[in-house]
């Protein structure tokens, strides 16, 4: 697919595939009035500091509690980690955190705004699912994000995870690293102000994760508000993050009463 080029177009270059995907995608297109009440909201959270509250949030599956009574206020240009076993919910949380779910009980907004839309519009998520389209190349899904999030690829981000050696291959036919590569990739377009990342080293070597967690800390110094789950104590270290123990938020893992 050629690239466009000129009058500040990105160079990334635009699908014509993108059509069948536009319902799926539409929970984080950003309209022109969306982008700029999401843009008011930053701006206001960027003077007051507190960005991000969790209020006696719970989340079942079936009849059990997998969080139950976590409360949080994170604010902006800080750093988190969430730790725990495996199954303690750091998924889950950041699921919830994104609002790509909903909780049981509780709510999880931004500086007192309850708006789904304009929450998901300052997001910049990685998921164990990555939510790539194996139809479309690496350059294609890219271009998606960049016209969803109005905004092109950064080089640094491109040239750091390598990018450009896979980037019109067709998605089916990458491996597991390079997927993730491309989906970190995606959570990383644009400029968001709250990002959060499942497990974002998984599939990089050494170097490339070292890159990543300094541009992660220039992001949290130029004001982002970063969650990230990780089993690598030293990642956290470098990204400057706070360390949030999940399974201390759970409370008692009950089982839900019937409705």
């Amino acid at each position: 697919m050629a690239a466009r080029s000129g009058e500040g177009e990105d160079v990334m270059g635009t699908p014509e595939r993108f059509g069948k995907h536009a319902a799926e995608a539409s929970r984080f297109a950003r309209s022109e009035a969306l982008e700029s009440k999401a843009e008011s909201r930053y701006s206001k959270l960027m003077r007051t500091g507190r960005f991000l509250r969790v209020e006696r949030v719970a989340k079942r599956y079936g009849g059990a509690y997998v969080i139950d009574g976590v409360e949080l206020a994170l604010g902006l240009g800080t750093a988190h980690g969430l730790v725990g076993p495996n199954g303690a919910g750091k998924s889950t949380l950041l699921r919830l955190l994104a609002r790509l779910e909903e909780p049981s009980r509780g709510r999880v907004f931004l500086d007192e705004a309850d708006d789904l839309d304009e929450h998901r519009a300052l997001v910049g998520y990685l998921g164990h699912d990555l939510g790539l389209y194996d139809e479309l190349t690496a350059r294609e899904q890219l271009a998606f994000a960049s016209e969803l999030r109005d905004s092109p690829l950064a080089d640094p981000v491109r040239e750091l995870l390598a990018l450009d050696a896979f980037l019109d291959r067709p998605l089916g036919a990458c491996s597991r690293g390079q997927r993730q590569r491309v989906a970190l990739a995606q959570a990383l377009v644009g400029s968001a102000p709250l990002l959060l990342l499942d497990e974002p080293t998984t599939g990089l070597d050494a170097a490339t994760a070292t890159g990543l967690a300094e541009l992660l800390r220039s992001r949290v110094l130029d004001g982002a508000l970063l969650v990230v789950s990780t089993h690598e104590p030293a990642f956290l270290t470098a990204i400057g993050a706070a360390a949030i123990d999940v399974s201390s938020l759970r409370g008692s893992k009950r089982r839900a009463a019937a409705p």
